[in-house]
């Protein structure tokens, strides 16, 4: 049987996210600050819920085809960044993912989004004209590649279910849809195109050279705030009733409120570490960021985890590596959206 839906590369939690989501954990702010991290996680948190929601339309499409999704890509240094990109051997298309509730709206005046909700009007980039950049950078990039001219169709789509699309003055409305009338938008720029411009082996090698090139969007979010580093509270945080800090003793990590123990908790601080801080770290700072008494156990526990070491002696490192799944753990139900 013929798989249609060919997945190349998943989905990626936003860096920014991960760095809100630990930050509320291990920050001291005061309310201000507090205030200002928890809109940024819940401003990321949306955008991010809003992605997946592409995923069941799109492993409905009834043609051959290959997706990526949280692409970034560079034309001569510059960056660009698609949410999705479906493959075909026909069209590709680029989909911008809105998780925006409330009445839309679109000026043509000014080139904003507007959004009423609640009784609230606020302004926004437009994103059809931000999805057009997209396929401008992504032809581009194609091109310098000399990869076969297939033409890129592109669309927003709206995920959020409280959406109320208001589109008919606006030029472009072809360009913005619903979540549920997605699959028929598709078969409608399929039926456009009838001839294929590569085979479905030319599609994947095209799809991977794409997924190779992705260059992952890193930021500071601590720098960007006027906040220090020496402001994160070291120590492991339970699991279980997410309490900072546990003890180390006989070999496991036991917390001092539920009783929970674990031989393995410390991992997460090490994500935490490598999320806020860098993916480099040696002995002493394990031994400090996990409040480890002896420098023999935290020699013992990183050597345990087998991972690449740089330089040797007193300046010998660990190379932190991590894929997006090892975060789930801040990915928790009380972060839904909708």
């Amino acid at each position: 049987m013929e798989v249609l839906n060919i997945l190349i590369k998943d989905h990626e939690k936003p860096h920014r996210l991960l760095q809100s989501l630990v930050m509320l954990q291990r920050m001291e702010l005061n309310e201000r600050e507090f205030d200002e991290v928890n809109r940024i996680m819940r401003t990321e948190m949306s955008g991010y819920k809003g992605e997946l929601k592409l995923d069941y339309p799109l492993s409905r499409v009834h043609f051959p085809n290959h997706i990526l999704h949280s692409i970034r890509l560079r034309n001569h240094g510059s960056p660009f960044q698609m949410d999705s990109l479906l493959l075909t051997p026909r069209f590709l298309l680029i989909i911008e993912a809105k998780n925006t509730p409330g009445k839309i709206y679109f000026s043509t005046q000014n080139d904003k989004m507007e959004r009423e909700l609640d009784g609230e009007i606020s302004k926004y980039d437009n994103p059809v004209t931000q999805v057009e950049e997209q396929k401008y950078q992504l032809e581009h990039w194609c091109s310098n590649r000399n990869l076969p001219p297939i033409p890129i169709e592109h669309l927003v789509v709206f995920t959020n279910k409280n959406v109320d699309l208001q589109l008919n003055d606006f030029p472009s409305r072809d360009r913005g849809v619903e979540l549920f009338s997605l699959n028929k938008k598709i078969r409608e720029l399929s039926s456009q195109y009838s001839h294929s411009l590569t085979s479905m082996h030319g599609l994947k090698s095209i799809g991977h050279q794409i997924a190779h090139s992705h260059s992952p969007k890193k930021v500071d979010l601590i720098k960007e705030l006027g906040l220090s580093k020496n402001e994160i509270k070291k120590g492991v945080i339970c699991p279980s009733c997410n309490y900072l800090h546990m003890y180390y003793q006989k070999r496991k990590w036991s917390c001092p409120r539920c009783s929970y123990r674990s031989a393995s908790a410390y991992i997460e601080t090490l994500k935490d570490y490598y999320i806020l801080e860098s993916d480099k770290i040696n002995t002493s700072t394990f031994q400090k960021i996990t409040k480890l008494t002896a420098r023999h156990h935290a020699y013992y526990y990183l050597n345990k985890l087998n991972l690449s070491v740089i330089g040797g002696g007193r300046s010998q490192k660990y190379k932190l590596e991590f894929k997006g799944e090892d975060f789930n753990y801040l990915i928790a139900p009380s972060h839904s959206l909708p």
